[in-house]
This record gives structure tokens, C-alpha cells and sequence, in this order.
């Protein structure tokens, strides 16, 4: 006769759990990179966090702190055959505990996630749609003024500074790590001289994907977003865009994407620093914001 099943446990992350990780993520078909994970061990490493049944990692979860102002939970992952047992929950509660000082938490949730969070006191803030092109076929975006040029490593403090207010808080060191990561895909939009937009991307283990894109015009977020998704020739790309912009999303499907599945940017707390979701075309990532 089997014994019982072994309890879950809940522990800080470590390097040496980064494989598991990775094949809890490759399960999920998450676009993530070993990377990434190292990232979230770099910028904090006590917000990271795993579930073990026994010696068996059956989940994840992470997070990162905007200086000060809120927090973002992401990587909330848990084993298919482990669902529905109270794991998702148990990793929330460990992470929400390492942010007890926090006075605003956000995330990025699936459908799914969404009911978790709700219980855990989340409300929904606004809608996200992921879009995916096989091979996206771009549609020239309208001549426009304004010089577009590929970012520099030089570019980084003013682009923060325009960054900032658009997403609610600063967060340079991610925007260095994606810049670093595929810096031939950053691009910079400047009128006058000065900066007016600017747009990443990054390549992940299913798909490039755009984003962040920040731009005051939707002119200004097509020519951003085509000239990253450009820069990785033909392949798969996807972007997650916020619902409101729906006239973008109707010129990226013109290019050959599709919608994949919706998410809801959701918030615990306060909220007081929500930034302007108006002038963010497309989304750095669900695990960070």
C-alpha cells in the first residue's frame, strides 16, 4: 500500500532550483528564459520563492520592488498535476509576507490566477491582450516628424525619466537588463531633439516579444513597435498590449497577429501611483509589469 503523499512546503528560491524552474515553465508554454529567472534572483532574492513536495518542485512564484512604491508578483506557477490543491495560494501567501511593508502589490493574471487573486484581496485594474504573429507582415505605420534611431546604453537615464511616469515608478535596472539583453532591438523616438517615445524587446523561448513600447501618440507606438519587431526578422513575435488601445491592436492584427488570451493587470492596496496607461502601447511582461 502507497503512503501518504508527501506535504508541501514552501521555501525561499535558489540558483540550484533554476532548472526545475525552467521545466515547471516549459510545462506552462511560458515565454521565459533562464534568465529572467536570474533577474528576479538578482533584484530580490528574498521575494522569490518555490513549493516542494518532498524533493519535487511543484511551484513557483516571484516578485520585484518599484522603488518603494509597489511591488510586482510574477512566475506564479504551480505543477498541471498539482493544481487545485492550494499550492498557488500557499506561494502567494509567502510572497505577500515578504512584502508586508509594501503598501502596493501588482500583477499581471491569467484568467485562471485571477480567481486566486480576488480572494486574496486583488482587484482588477484593466484589461491586457496577448497578441502572437507567426510571421508578422508590417504595415507601414504613417509618415510622421520625430527622428527614429536605435537606443544606446547612453539613452538609459532619459529614457528611465520618461519611463517613469508612464508606468507609475522607477524600475532602470530592469529596463537596463532587457536593454542588455537584446539591445539591438531598442529603439528611441526624439522630436527636437528631445525624447518622445522609445520601444524594447527581448527574445524568449517561444516567441520575441515587443515591449515596453511608451509613446504620447499611437502614430509614434506604430513606428516604435514595427521597428523592434523589424529588428528580429522573421519568426514569431508576440506583444501584450492593453485593451484601451484597441485602434493599435487593429493595426498589429492588420500585420498578421492574432489574440492569444487576455489578462488582467490587478493591484492590492492603495494604488496611488497607477501611472498613464494611456501613453503604454505594449508592456515590458506579465512578470514584471
Amino acid at each position: 500500500m502507497a503512503g501518504p503523499e508527501p506535504a508541501i512546503a514552501c521555501r525561499p528560491m535558489t540558483g540550484a532550483d533554476l532548472e526545475a524552474c525552467m521545466a515547471l515553465k516549459a510545462l506552462a508554454g511560458w515565454n521565459q528564459r533562464r534568465e529572467d529567472w536570474e533577474l528576479f534572483l538578482r533584484f530580490h532574492p528574498g521575494g522569490c520563492f518555490v513549493a516542494c513536495e518532498g524533493d519535487r518542485l511543484v511551484g513557483t512564484a516571484t516578485c520585484i520592488d518599484y522603488d518603494g512604491r509597489f511591488s510586482w508578483i510574477g512566475m506564479v506557477l504551480v505543477h498541471p498535476d498539482r493544481r487545485r490543491r492550494g499550492i498557488g495560494s500557499l506561494l502567494m501567501q509567502a510572497v505577500l509576507a515578504a512584502l508586508s511593508r509594501c503598501e502596493t502589490v501588482k500583477l499581471d493574471a491569467t484568467p485562471a490566477g485571477r480567481e486566486v487573486y480576488l480572494r486574496l484581496g486583488f482587484s482588477d485594474e484593466y484589461e491586457l491582450g496577448r497578441l502572437i504573429a507567426a510571421r508578422a507582415d508590417w504595415v507601414p505605420a504613417s509618415p510622421a516628424d520625430g527622428d527614429l534611431a536605435p537606443a544606446r546604453a547612453e539613452d538609459l537615464a532619459e529614457l528611465t525619466a520618461l519611463d517613469t511616469p508612464v508606468f507609475g515608478a522607477e524600475r532602470s535596472r530592469v529596463l537596463r537588463a532587457w536593454y542588455e539583453r537584446s539591445p539591438g532591438s531598442a529603439f528611441v523616438l526624439r522630436r527636437a531633439g528631445r525624447l518622445a517615445g522609445y520601444a524594447m524587446g527581448r527574445p524568449g523561448a517561444n516567441f520575441a516579444a515587443i515591449g515596453p513600447v511608451v509613446a504620447a501618440s499611437e502614430e509614434d507606438a506604430r513606428r516604435l513597435a514595427r521597428a523592434v519587431g523589424c529588428s528580429f526578422g522573421p519568426g514569431p513575435i508576440g506583444i501584450d498590449s492593453p485593451a484601451p488601445h484597441r485602434a493599435f491592436r487593429g493595426w498589429l492584427e492588420g500585420c498578421g497577429f492574432a489574440f492569444q488570451r487576455p489578462l488582467v493587470r490587478m493591484f492590492r492596496g492603495p494604488n496611488r501611483y497607477p501611472g498613464r496607461p494611456g501613453s503604454q502601447w505594449a508592456i515590458l511582461g506579465p512578470e514584471v509589469g
